[in-house]
């Protein structure tokens, strides 16, 4: 061993002097080296103690021992000790230009991390970030594209410079503000844009794009479809499938407070009434004229009271006023009471023409027939006054055939 020792010191004091490598396992060592081993079944075997022992060694920059209760290298950087990284830490693949590790977590700014990959402070990157599963921070900030391919958990604010692309789901227990005059969230399938929720000035647009030609427009209240929009641009209201440009599948309401609730304008507007898919009923403005109507069926009126041209006050109790004049070209009226073939019963009392004279002249009027005062203020029902007068003619027909009766009995004489 002295020999060996011996050898060593006189090589080194041959390379002092010389200036040159010692070599071990080689007659010409690298002339960079101060010292060359080489060997093809040998190695390096440096000094081996316990932690204990390592750490008792006084500070020297530069030092390396290899550690037997980590079983790692330690090297001495002149104020701690530094641990080697090896491949219990790190693998070098055999196919791509990279490291990986399988097991452990990576802290950065703590030394405890409870993560893969944990970092305690702020994370910066030229180029874009990629992640396939759950993304957490308390503030992320991307002055690019930001894309997010899992599901992104946010507890706190993201703010974006570019577009921020997310192919899984995104949860914000805060607030997402999309702060720009022309902001857009796109929503895409396979790559392809289908609709968008957008900002346009003071605007609010939602809807689908121009490449999705068949979608639709829906609002879902309680797990249904309660609004739709089609690419029609027809609107169905408790209808996925409305036949018009409003389609209400339901009770509509529309309260003004006195102003116009409903208004119909164009060139001879109208309102079609159906019942089954199977038009019945109608109103129709034509010019100044209204029109309402039935298709093959009647048309009732059902009120207390129908007024045309205004309400007469003084028929209350009466289904239809008429104020102004009214033309027909066939009226019928039909009768509550007797029609007064009556007269013509044998115990009908007839008055005698003298005191059908003295009422004359005592009434100024026929009897049972109202007098001009009473029709002038109450006025006249035309059933009740045909009936009376019926019954004045069928009176004048008794009295011409007894005057005829008299006549024939003269002529006999």
């Amino acid at each position: 061993m002295k020999q060996v020792l011996t050898l060593i010191a006189a090589g080194f004091l041959y390379c002092s002097s010389f200036g040159q490598g010692i070599g071990i396992g080689t007659n010409t060592p690298h002339s960079s080296a101060l010292l060359d081993l080489t060997s093809t079944n040998k190695g390096l075997l440096l000094p081996r103690m316990t932690t204990s022992q390592r750490l008792a060694i006084p500070s020297v920059a530069g030092l390396l021992v290899y550690d037997t209760d980590f079983r790692e290298y330690y090297q001495h950087d002149g104020t701690a000790w530094r641990k080697l990284l090896n491949s219990t830490f790190w693998n070098s693949s055999s196919t791509r230009p990279w490291i990986y590790n399988l097991s452990d977590s990576i802290g950065i700014g703590t030394s405890s991390p409870d993560a893969k990959f944990q970092v305690i402070g702020n994370v910066r990157t030229s180029a874009r970030i990629d992640a396939g599963g759950v993304v957490e921070a308390a503030g992320l900030s991307s002055l690019g594209s930001f894309y997010v391919s899992g599901t992104s958990l946010m507890q706190g604010n993201i703010t974006g410079g570019g577009a921020a692309t997310f192919n899984g789901a995104l949860t914000s227990n805060q607030e997402m503000v999309i702060n720009d005059a022309a902001g857009i969230l796109t929503l895409r399938t396979g790559g392809a844009d289908m609709g968008y929720v957008q900002l346009s000035g003071n605007d609010l647009r939602l809807g689908t794009f121009t490449t999705n030609d068949l979608g639709r427009c829906i609002v879902r209240v309680n797990g249904y479809n309660t609004l739709v929009v089609t690419p029609q641009a027809n609107v169905g209201v408790g209808t996925e499938t409305p036949n018009g440009k409003l389609h209400v599948a339901g009770r509509t309401y529309i309260n003004n407070a006195g102003g116009e609730g409903l208004a119909l304008d164009g060139s001879n507007p109208y309102m079609q009434f159906y019942q089954s898919g199977v038009a019945r009923s109608f109103l129709q403005q034509v010019g100044t004229e209204l029109f309402m109507g039935v298709n093959g069926g009647r048309l009732h009126l059902d009120g207390t009271q129908v007024a045309i041209g205004g309400v007469v006050a003084a028929a209350s109790g009466y289904k239809l006023t008429v104020t102004g004049k009214a033309i027909c070209e066939e009226l019928k009226v039909k009768l509550s009471g007797a029609w007064p073939d009556y007269v013509f019963s044998q115990d009908y009392k007839l008055k005698s023409l003298p005191e059908l004279e003295q009422f004359i002249i005592r009434n100024k009027h026929l009897p049972n027939i109202p007098p001009a005062s009473d029709l002038e203020e109450q006025g006249m029902e035309v059933g009740d006054m045909q009936r009376r007068m019926m019954e004045k003619i069928e009176e004048l027909t008794l009295y011409i055939i007894d005057l005829q009766k008299q006549i024939d009995a003269l002529k006999a004489k």
